[in-house]
């Protein structure tokens, strides 16, 4: 499960590192906006962070794998914050 975990907030650094160079190379700030509010992504990475630090105490390991469901949860429903400010960034080209 450590390895799990590990894997996952290094996909999850990986996906920030992305985010900041896609940002930088387009210079965009309507993706700037949409991207600034980035909650799902901290909350995610603390949790899981807690459940790498609890999968070490022995006698509390077995709270790490309800709290990566607790940190999965969110994902369930789709971010759709660059979509709505690309759409919003179309609709202002258009008129």
């Amino acid at each position: 499960m450590r390895v799990y975990v590990i894997m996952n907030l290094a996909g999850a650094g990986s996906y920030l590192l992305l985010e900041k160079a896609i940002i930088r190379s387009n210079d965009c700030e309507a993706l700037k906006t949409a991207v600034s509010e980035s909650k799902k992504e901290q909350w995610t990475i603390c949790v899981e962070m807690l459940a790498l630090a609890l999968s070490f105490i022995p006698g509390a390991h077995y709270a790490s794998c309800p709290l990566l469901v607790v940190a999965m949860a969110p994902w369930i429903i789709p971010d759709l914050r660059m979509k709505k400010v690309l759409e919003e960034a179309k609709k202002t080209q258009g008129e």
